[in-house]
């Protein structure tokens, strides 16, 4: 992550090298006017990026590496999420696409891309868990966007959250300048000795002729690549596509190439976005192909022995998941850039966190920041502990007569199958991942003065806390203590 371009450098050499699609985006990001408008554009281009990221990885994993590399985690994602894929399930798929490469860099179309999330100078090879920091907050940005949920109220908070978004994708795009090095094209033209194709690379598409063909690279005209120098292609389709146009009379519409980029897989047709305009259209010509995909999961790749055990990497995800819709509720309170850290707070924090204690309890009057610092904590501890999984809840909006085991085991039922069946004892599946033993598993959840649940269901906390199981287990309870600062004790 070193040797990082300059803002002006960065500019250039998106316009001039990244993919055609991303480039035109990020020229018009660059002379929007308006803070909304930069927002939008900014979180457009983002999504494109992570988009066109994950499929290249995707199809890597299905054609490339059919028979030579095999998660159980992935292929359950695929079968689950692929067909009907929101912005965080694709975030998702990425990272734990990179997650099943690890130790194979050899394999890698990319191996760049490899080295951005792993660090093979350890052994075993060590997760660079921090780049994933941006990517997070600029998919919780666009889904609050898209759902029109905390958006800002005055023209200031607009200048600071394009500020903001802006900043973070730059971040991003600095991660990923090695894309530079690879070209975008789709075939025109082909023999047995040379090919025709038309680069979609920078701000202007250009037409590369009598190109020298590798011999063992077979090629079909009107399909995507990702070439690697000359010799080495990495085939897209039909995850991206050309689209045209047509009118009524069955003529094809005179449009500029347009890029379609796959979205959903709906009734028999495939949807993609197309990025120069915004808009999504659906087709049908290239759905076999799509099916072959996921009869490759399902034929070659699946081992379902594997997969019906819980691993740490769903574990993790699943919480991700669960955390971001219970603490939906409390997030707008939260600015990263305005938060204050509490240090010795933190400090007894990091050692519980050290400890074989079961339970934290942090006590402060309401509105003195008890989530904040759990939204804080959760940011830190994904950037920095990959040993460590958190699952929050936000007290206020759980129901009055559940249990804590009750309502988190839900939570997963809803999310998770396992061998088919539906996910009654989380403690049980979660006992059984292998490592859990050096790993941690923390629960949050924040009490609210205004709660009107039952001391029943805070005694069912306790009693969770100090059940015999699987030292992973650990909790954080935020409870309101009238007119005491923020302290905490840990037992």
């Amino acid at each position: 992550m070193d040797n990082l371009l300059s803002d002006t450098e960065l500019d250039d050499f998106v316009l001039s090298q990244m993919p055609h699609f991303i480039a035109v985006n990020y020229q018009r990001l660059l002379t929007a006017q308006t803070p909304q408008e930069q927002v939008e554009l900014a979180l457009h281009t983002y999504n494109l990026g992570l988009r066109a990221l994950t499929l290249g990885l995707v199809s890597q994993y299905l054609i490339r590496d059919d028979d030579r590399v095999s998660d159980p985690y992935l292929n359950e994602l695929l079968l689950q999420k692929f067909p009907r894929l929101t912005l965080d399930a694709w975030q998702q798929l990425l990272f734990a696409a990179l997650r099943a490469y690890a130790g194979k860099r050899a394999l890698f179309f990319m191996p760049e891309l490899y080295d951005f999330y792993w660090d093979d100078s350890a052994s075993p090879p060590r997760q660079r868990v921090e780049v994933e920091a941006p990517f997070n907050r600029l998919t919780q940005l666009a889904l609050e966007h898209k759902t029109g949920k905390l958006l800002p109220r005055t023209e200031a908070d607009w200048i600071q959250l394009a500020a903001e978004t802006k900043s973070l994708l730059t971040q991003i795009l600095n991660y990923l300048a090695f894309i530079g090095r690879y070209d975008l094209i789709r075939v025109l033209e082909y023999n047995e000795t040379s090919y025709g194709c038309e680069r979609h690379k920078g701000l202007t598409l250009s037409i590369e002729e009598s190109q020298p063909r590798p011999g063992h690279i077979k090629l079909i005209e009107g399909w995507f690549y990702l070439r690697r120098e000359t010799a080495d292609f990495l085939l897209l389709h039909p995850l991206l596509l050309f689209w045209q146009n047509s009118d009524e009379s069955g003529q094809v519409e005179s449009l500029p190439p347009q890029t379609g980029v796959y979205d959903n897989f709906i009734y028999e047709r495939l949807r993609y976005m197309l990025p120069l305009s915004g808009r999504t259209v659906e087709d049908n010509r290239s759905v076999q192909a799509f099916i072959v995909l996921l009869d490759t999961i399902e034929e070659f790749k699946r081992q379902r022995d594997a997969a019906d055990k819980l691993t740490w990497w769903r574990l993790r995800d699943l919480c991700a998941e669960i955390t971001r819709q219970r603490m939906s509720t409390v997030r707008h309170k939260y600015r990263a850039e305005l938060y204050l850290p509490r240090d010795k707070t933190s400090q007894a924090l990091t050692q519980f966190l050290d400890s074989d204690k079961r339970c934290f309890v942090l006590i402060g009057k309401s509105g003195v920041g008890k989530s904040n610092f759990l939204l804080a904590l959760g940011e830190t501890l994904t950037q920095s502990r990959n040993d460590l999984c958190l699952l929050m809840y936000d007290g206020a909006h759980l129901g009055a007569t559940a249990s804590i085991t009750d309502v988190i085991s839900r939570d997963f039922d809803d999310r998770l199958l396992l061998a088919g069946r539906r996910v009654e004892q989380i403690w049980r599946d979660i006992a059984q991942i292998d490592g859990i033993e050096q790993r941690r598993v923390i629960c949050a959840w924040t009490r609210s003065t205004k709660a009107n649940r039952p001391k029943s269901c805070y005694g069912s906390w306790m009693s969770w806390c100090k059940a015999p199981g699987p030292g992973s287990r650990s909790s954080l309870v935020p409870g309101p203590k009238p007119g005491r600062p923020l302290s905490a004790a840990s037992g």
